[in-house]
């Protein structure tokens, strides 16, 4: 939201609130939601309706949060000192908010440990989910090698545990927070709600991925990797972002070796990693991948460093090339491992061999705009001049990405 607010720092804004008569209006057709004893008292409804409608200040999801945050109230009495804690202002979304998560915490254990998995995963989540990847990620249970579909959650009782905080888009099927502002609570809040969520979701996504279902490795076909994907909906989310949550936070190395050293299942999911469809009709494109990645490429990909420190052990596959001709240096310098790429100089790797296609670790380093990459390989002595089979050098891959660094 800054960022926005920073582009458009000279233009007009114009804040878009309900007007008073709207919320009103709202929480009237909610009544029915409190207790039975405010349905008998219509001067206790009038109170509520009054002072929710003045402290929202126009804000819908602010009224139904400050409603929803009277349902569990047992008298009048309860209602009405609730009424009057109510804030506004900058403090108000705050206030809800941990309203919501103390009526998440007052639910039996189970209600509570399933919200607060929901919460985790739409929080720290690399991209949106959709609710069949959210069931499947909850339907996992770890140290199991087969996926239960009667584990499955349903998605009314995975939206009814989490107070309100997260819905899902009708026509996307995308579960989500119900407001940027929930984000942002959560974001700053994580530590006290959430503080194991990234190594939560990667120990589930690398038990997700070590299904026995995935021993049959490399799909030889389009339509065989797209079946895979159906039926197995958190398998492309798994595969292209366990690496990120378990650089936030570290992972059970043992698990992740498991793994990496099952040549079928390791196979399979830098399939799923590395396949980009193109466009609609573009045939193919799951075989246009590399084969051969080792875990040290992988480790290197995701910028996992003390993974990486565990298996230079052996110092004779530091230098191994996947088929695009692409060692862990060049992966760890495209995607920027500043750690990683140090500790792979450190190993005398061939920091100029160039790939298939004549990049060297410094043209994917400088085409990405990884400047303390770039300083690094710079630093070693590499070849800056370097051209790849088009002729291009690292200096040409930075200008023409517009990298002034």
């Amino acid at each position: 939201m800054e960022e926005i607010e920073k582009q458009f720092k000279d233009s007009a804004f114009l804040e878009i609130q309900a007007h008073y008569e709207d919320i009103q209006s709202y929480l009237d057709g909610q009544m029915f939601r409190l207790p039975s004893f405010v349905s008998r008292n219509l001067d206790l409804q009038r109170e509520i309706k009054s002072s929710i409608s003045e402290a929202v200040k126009g804000m819908f999801l602010l009224a139904q949060l400050y409603l929803d945050s009277l349902i569990g109230k047992r008298s009048p009495r309860a209602i009405r000192t609730a009424l009057q804690k109510l804030p506004s202002g900058s403090e108000a979304y705050d206030y809800a908010y941990n309203e919501a998560m103390e009526r998440i915490q007052s639910q039996n254990l189970n209600s509570q440990e399933l919200a607060k998995q929901i919460l985790g995963w739409i929080v720290c989540a690399q991209r949106p989910l959709t609710t069949t990847e959210l069931q499947h990620a909850l339907a996992v249970e770890i140290g199991l090698s087969e996926l239960d579909e009667d584990n499955l959650p349903e998605i009314e009782d995975m939206t009814s545990v989490c107070a309100g905080l997260v819905t899902v888009d009708d026509k996307s099927n995308i579960i989500r927070l119900v407001h940027y502002t929930t984000q942002e609570y959560f974001e700053r809040t994580l530590a006290a709600w959430f503080p194991n969520a990234h190594q939560d979701i990667a120990t589930i996504c690398i038990t997700y991925l070590s299904l026995d279902i995935f021993e049959t490795g490399f799909c030889p076909t389009d339509e065989e990797l797209e079946t895979r994907l159906q039926q197995y909906p958190l398998y492309d989310y798994s595969a292209r972002n366990w690496g990120h949550h378990g650089r936030a936070q570290s992972v059970d190395e043992q698990l992740v070796l498991n793994l990496l050293e099952n040549e079928a299942k390791m196979s399979a999911c830098t399939q799923a990693l590395m396949a980009q469809k193109g466009f609609s009709r573009d045939t193919g494109y799951s075989q246009r991948v590399p084969r051969q990645m080792t875990a040290v490429h992988l480790a290197a990909y995701f910028g996992l460093s003390d993974l990486i420190r565990r298996l230079l052990g052996n110092e004779s596959i530091a230098d191994v090339k996947d088929t695009f001709g692409r060692t862990s240096l060049s992966r760890a310098a495209e995607e920027g491992h500043e750690a990683v790429v140090q500790l792979l100089l450190e190993k005398d790797v061939d920091a100029d061999y160039k790939d298939k296609y004549g990049q060297t670790p410094l043209s994917w380093a400088a085409g990405k705009g990884h400047e303390a990459v770039v300083q690094l390989l710079l630093e070693k002595g590499v070849d800056a001049d370097s051209k790849d089979k088009y002729g291009q050098t690292p200096l040409s891959w930075a200008a023409g990405k517009g990298h002034e660094a």
